[in-house]
């Protein structure tokens, strides 16, 4: 099965015992072998060793993988961590370097009053279709996106955000959305670090942000389709088409 495949591979990775490593077979079988293994990296996590992948075993199995390789730590097979397990996407690089305060608002910044703001959820997508509609989970330099629940739960430094590849943004430009931080209650950093299709976008006057959740609840379903101010650091101007 694929998902015990993943669990095979995860712990190829994580087990400390060279031995341990070498006697689990990847076969997608959940026989002796893979039940000692599981066992194993019970041990070494403190857990029981009940050879049995439960809920606790695979959050942990799933982050420790997940951190060692600058993925996103969400403690499940999402679709990153199954891509590096499978070796059909290189494992992205961490985060975009820089500090949180490297822009702030100063009244000279580039301020672009109602844009319109979607959501994109890379981590929900299902299927063939969703996953050209959503885009990949990483950026596109091959960082991890950062969504907005998972910066609010302090798992990422900024959030990720996709604007019109035709404006010529450069990559990891700061951006402040203050309606947004208003709803949560902090400030929240963006970093624009993905470009959608042309198709969907409207200029300058359209952001869409990573998220967790759709525009059918939480957090997505209050900020999909409304219209906020975007704030941009002094002396950017970006093209509009």
């Amino acid at each position: 099965a694929p998902q015990t495949a993943a669990v095979q591979r995860a712990l190829k990775a994580e087990l400390k015992s060279p031995r341990a490593r070498r006697a689990l077979r990847v076969d997608g079988l959940y026989g002796r072998g893979t039940a000692r293994a599981v066992a194993a990296f019970q041990r070494q996590s403190g857990l029981r060793p009940t050879g049995v992948v439960d809920r606790e075993t695979e959050r942990r199995l799933f982050a420790a993988y997940q951190s060692e390789r600058g993925l996103p730590v969400s403690g499940g097979l999402d679709a990153a961590t199954s891509g590096s397990l499978s070796g059909g996407r290189p494992a992205p690089r961490g985060w975009l370097t820089g500090a949180p305060g490297d822009f702030e608002a100063d009244g000279r910044e580039l301020v672009i009053r109602n844009a319109l703001t979607t959501v994109y959820t890379p981590y929900l997508a299902r299927g063939r279709a969703a996953a050209r509609m959503e885009g990949p989970p990483v950026d596109r330099r091959e960082r991890p996106i950062c969504t907005l629940e998972r910066y609010l739960t302090d798992r990422c430094p900024y959030v990720s955000v996709a604007i019109d590849r035709r404006l010529g943004v450069p990559y990891g430009t700061p951006l402040l959305i203050p309606e947004i931080s208003r709803l949560v209650g902090r400030t929240v950093r963006f970093r624009i670090v993905d470009t959608g299709s042309t198709r969907y976008f409207t200029g300058a006057h359209h952001v869409d942000v990573a998220t967790d959740s759709d525009q059918t609840f939480g957090l997505g379903a209050m900020i999909s389709s409304a219209r906020f101010t975007l704030i941009l650091p002094h002396g950017l101007r970006p093209s509009v088409p």
